[in-house]
């Protein structure tokens, strides 16, 4: 998917960013108390040492008496070293509360991203949602939340103050110092919407890299196997040439604006010193007065830059704001009920003239679907690729509601369960094995703490897992890399199967099991030795299994006939054969690719 956000026009205002990050703020009150106190503390020994510095000055040139020139010189000593003090607070104040606040981002996204259902998140792109957690929060916009704006509010107390001392010595001076303000402000204003149209452009650049890295890496086999490494390395080539435009682009419209900044800022500290240097001459301000107020004509740079890098910050916040809050609100698609009931699986699961399709689309993917499933039965799904199948046990583990119709176990529709409770009783082995960069043993455990190694391991056994396990030097401790690369498409099956037998074997737990097409890796003899122990060791789980296999599939209590999406057949396998329809049609199919192949071929 494309960034969504590249093809808005108004990507946030600052008064949209700032009533978000308020209820950031509020947890951490104390700090940014801390911050205004020590701001107004580092404002106070800012402007105090100038005014020492031109009574050093002055009592030179006056004579004054040693002590007391002595004790100016002291002043000045203790303002030097109470200002470095107090800014030394301010930045590790700062940089504290930027990276908490960042975290406390992050920590809410991430929270929102696991509620959301599979359609919702299959329209981001991962390199783009990594982005927008890493990139857009870290760099972008947990600096602006603290760091940026309380340097603008450290330089807007300092200008003001600094300004104020100015005007009381000499107005005329002061007025001549103030030059360079609106021609920055309108060197800004000038340049907002190309700062806004960079950055957008930057971050999408960003989420590019990180997809295309994200892709490469999943799919390092098959990109191998087809000897498609030239062609990665060319690809990832002018994702990173895009990418590093971008940057260039970038920087280059922020170092313009900070370069003239800082030119225009010099032009005004060289105004002061031309007018004060005339005016010291007329006799009108004393030499002391002239050097205190080139002082603060050089202190007026950082606040001056402060501001106005605040409002170049701002836009690239407002970038990363607009990215990074999107992901926060998204809705899931299925969600808790107010009341949730008591989860419970004693007599059957019923499926009521369920209908399905994803999203908006008019095309429905499940129509008019009705069965029903007791306790301990072992029913299987069949039909062609694209009929349904998956999409089917997917309403049953609620990660996506029907369109029409209704699922209930118990006579209980399952939307009146919460979805933790729902999930407890069910296992599931998905058609793609999803394992981790772990362990063999702490991707069968899944972070559960009730599952301890010892009943990891009799999981291990059931699916067959432990064979293959004792052929690696580390044993159920092998690492295996991310999505279990370094394992066989058997390997991975069975292993998935541990994951979703195991509470079984723990705590009674799962009552369903759902297996989409876990044996299909798998030789006659092992997936026979599965089933085998499957039957004996959880006897009473009631299975829905899904397959191509037709020796898998003749296990089944009860077996549904899919077809575009709508059962054209159920029944026991004798009934199905008996009725010679498109049971017997698919089935000769099957056999005939599994003779052929060794394998079903998908």
């Amino acid at each position: 998917m494309s960034n969504k956000i590249e093809n808005k026009k108004d990507t946030g205002s600052l008064k949209l960013i700032f009533g978000w990050l308020y209820r950031y703020w509020r947890s951490h009150k104390l700090k940014l108390l801390v911050l205004m106190i020590m701001t107004l503390v580092y404002t106070a020994l800012a402007i105090s040492y100038p005014i020492f510095f031109k009574m050093v000055v002055d009592g030179l040139i006056n004579k004054l008496p040693a002590h007391q020139l002595n004790r100016y010189v002291l002043y000045l000593l203790l303002l030097g070293a109470g200002a470095a003090l107090v800014n030394w607070i301010l930045m590790s104040t700062r940089g504290w509360t930027n990276m908490n606040i960042e975290a406390e981002f992050r920590n809410n996204i991430f929270a929102n991203l696991t509620r959301l259902g599979p359609s919702t998140l299959s329209s981001y792109r991962t390199g783009d949602v990594v982005t927008r957690l890493t990139d857009d929060l870290a760099e972008k916009l947990s600096w602006f939340t603290c760091s940026g704006l309380f340097r603008a509010v450290q330089g807007v107390v300092l200008l003001s103050f600094i300004l104020i001392v100015m005007f009381r010595m000499n107005p005329t001076l002061a007025a001549f110092s103030l030059l360079p303000v609106p021609v920055v402000a309108g060197l800004f204003l000038f340049n907002e919407r190309t700062f806004e149209r960079r950055y957008q452009k930057l971050q999408g650049a960003i989420s590019a890299v990180n997809d295309f890295l994200e892709a490469c890496f999943s799919g390092i086999r098959v990109l191998k196997v087809y000897n498609r490494q030239e062609h990665q390395r060319q690809g990832f080539s002018r994702a990173m040439d895009h990418r590093i435009k971008a940057e260039v682009r970038s920087i280059q419209s922020e170092g313009l604006f900070n370069s003239s900044n800082i030119f225009i800022d010099q032009l005004g500290v060289l105004v002061v010193l031309l007018v004060g240097g005339y005016l010291v001459i007329k006799g009108s301000l004393t030499l002391g007065s002239f050097v205190a107020f080139n002082t603060y004509s050089l202190m007026l740079i950082e606040p001056l830059w402060n501001i106005g890098y605040f409002f170049v910050s701002a836009k690239r916040g407002s970038v990363s704001y607009a990215r990074a809050h999107e992901l926060e609100i998204a809705l899931a698609e299925v969600g808790d009920p107010p009341n949730p009931k008591e989860i419970s699986f004693n007599r059957t699961i019923d499926f009521e003239k369920v209908s399905f399709g994803y999203g908006k689309s008019d095309k429905l993917q499940l129509k008019d679907i009705s069965f029903s499933v007791d306790k301990g039965q072992k029913v299987a799904l069949m039909g062609e690729v694209g009929c349904g199948k998956t999409t089917l046990v997917h309403l049953l583990l609620r990660l996506h509601d029907p369109t029409s119709g209704s699922v209930s176990i118990d006579g209980t529709d399952i939307k009146d369960f919460s979805l933790a409770g729902l999930r407890s009783i069910i296992g599931y082995a998905p058609q793609e094995a999803l394992l981790f960069s772990d362990s063999i043993l702490n991707n069968v455990i899944f972070h559960r703490e009730e599952v301890d190694n010892d009943r990891a391991v009799e999981a291990g056994r059931i699916s067959q897992l432990e064979k293959e396990v004792k052929g690696f030097a580390k044993g159920y401790d092998t690492l295996i890399g991310q999505r279990g690369t370094s394992l066989s498409g058997g390997q991975k099956q069975r292993a998935s199967l541990a994951r979703a037998i195991v509470e079984r074997i723990t705590q009674g737990h799962p009552k369903i099991l759902i297996l989409d097409d876990i044996t299909s890796a798998l030789d006659g003899t092992t997936e026979a030795l599965v089933w085998q122990e499957l039957n004996e060791k959880l006897p009473n789980v009631t299975c829905f299994i899904i397959s191509h296999r037709t020796s898998t599939i003749e296990r089944a209590d009860k077996i549904l006939v899919l077809k575009d999406g709508q059962i054209v057949e159920q029944g026991s396998h004798q009934e199905l054969m008996a009725n010679d329809g498109y049971y017997v049609t698919l089935r000769e199919k099957e056999k005939l690719q599994e003779n052929g192949n060794g394998n079903v071929v998908k």
